[in-house]
């Protein structure tokens, strides 16, 4: 009777653990809802970071246009009407008294203009470059953002996956215990790992609804709905043929923060061109046209009308040494910009040759995953095989199932870690475009 029993219970439980699996396994993961492309778009229309940086590229634009202003013709006209009662020994009158006048001035050398015109454009060029420093900084966390999603919507599809499979074997094993065909150690590891798995299922849950939120700050409310995936699995980049040297060229070539970082420089040397100008004489043109009829002293004369024509030269002789102590602190900002430049560069190629290595052994762990993964699915069929025989106990199946879905999640997690450092990779060389988003969304 035990035997019948205990072959009984073997069967049942076996055959639990094969349907469970079929059900758990006809599960897909959805690709409906929006997907990278969309997602992308968005990002472009409403992230707030970029929208900032445009900004400050048209101030500096307009800053240009000031500066440059300040060496044109400037034309004004001016004009006086008086009424005047006029009062001396001799007479006492009144008159109405008229002014009017038109000048022009030119500039016709001011170093300190021509240095605040070099250094605004310098500054419109770098705020040019920063947009593109935002633009690649922004698309790279957009997508790794993106990429948290589809990698926790992957934990999630597997952690319901296990999570059915080990309720259905709850449901059987309960109905066993209740017919006393099990033990109360079946029953208690089965509801451990029931609630280890609800657990784990909760918490990615919640991780997700994070991650989902933080993408929404890129792209605006119009983005609250389904997000489509991408498989991970599927990316492999190809850099085999491809070595550091040129990677470091094409960075030290393309990268926008080291643009951004060179053309600081020559802001720099623009602003202490401009604090030495202090120095320099003025020279201005004043031509100056003006009709009246008010005489000296306010009395009536003749209408009259004089031109005249001044050339204005200014030659700084003193500035209590305010000029002297401006340009030791734009000295100081340019040896600041070149540092900064050098750090930046040598930052630059460190993240290179470190995306480089991770990409490298992402690959390598990811071959060794597969087989690990398919080394876990025997280990359970082997394991299941053996319990039907009363080699191993539910406690040991239970095992082999946790391994082999944490060898796929393992899989899916490295994945998402070789998209990451090869997103760093083209962060680097200012690769992250509509191209690359494209090549992410086909996969």
């Amino acid at each position: 009777m035990k035997s019948f029993a205990r072959t009984l219970r073997i069967s049942s439980l076996a055959v639990l653990l094969w349907s469970s699996s079929v059900a758990a396994n006809s599960q897909n993961l959805s690709g409906d809802g929006a997907g990278l492309i969309d997602l992308y778009e968005l990002m472009l229309e409403f992230d707030p970071e970029l929208k900032l940086a445009e900004s400050r590229e048209r101030r500096a634009e307009n800053s240009v246009e000031i500066y440059e202003s300040q060496l044109r013709p400037q034309i004004s006209f001016n004009s006086q009407l008086n009424r005047t009662q006029y009062e001396n020994d001799l007479v006492d009158y009144n008159y109405n008294g008229e002014k009017n006048s038109i000048s022009l001035n030119q500039v016709l050398f001011d170093r300190k203009i021509i240095s605040s015109i070099d250094q605004a454009e310098f500054e419109s060029e770098f705020y040019s470059a920063q947009v593109q420093v935002s633009q690649q900084e922004r698309l790279a966390l957009f997508v790794e953002r993106y990429l948290d999603i589809v990698k926790t919507q992957h934990d999630i599809y597997t952690l319901k996956e296990e999570l059915a499979l080990l309720e259905g074997i709850q449901a059987q094993v309960n109905s066993l215990f209740q017919k006393k065909l099990v033990s109360v150690v079946d029953k208690a590891n089965i509801e451990s790992r029931v609630a280890r798995a609800s657990s784990n299922l909760a918490a990615s849950e919640a991780k997700l609804e994070i991650a989902e939120e933080s993408l929404f700050e890129s792209v605006g409310e119009a983005a609250f709905e389904p997000i489509a995936l991408i498989d991970l699995l599927d990316f492999d980049p190809e850099l085999e043929t491809k070595g550091f040297e040129y990677w470091r060229d094409l960075a030290l070539a393309t990268s926008p923060v080291l643009k951004a970082q060179q053309l600081r420089i020559k802001r720099a040397e623009a602003a202490l061109a401009q604090a030495e100008s202090e120095h320099y004489p003025r020279v201005g043109l004043q031509l100056t046209h003006q009709n009246t009829n008010i005489g000296s002293e306010f009395a009536q004369s003749n209408s009259n009308s004089a031109t005249v024509l001044s050339l204005n030269l200014s030659v700084p002789i003193y500035l209590g040494g305010s000029t002297a102590a401006k340009t030791r602190v734009q000295e100081s900002e340019l040896s600041i910009a070149i540092e900064e430049e050098r750090y930046s560069r040598m930052q630059l190629l460190r993240e290179i040759r470190v995306a480089l290595l991770e990409i490298k052994s992402a690959q390598s762990e990811i071959t060794a995953s597969i087989s690990s993964e398919k080394t876990a699915n025997t280990a359970r069929l082997a394991a299941e095989k053996s319990f039907q025989f009363g080699v191993v106990d539910t406690g040991t199946v239970l095992e082999r199932i946790a391994e082999q879905y944490s060898a796929e999640r393992n899989r899916i997690n490295l994945a998402y870690k070789l998209m990451l450092s090869y997103l760093k990779l083209m962060k680097g060389v200012a690769g992250i475009d509509r191209d690359l988003i494209v090549e992410f969304s086909q996969m």
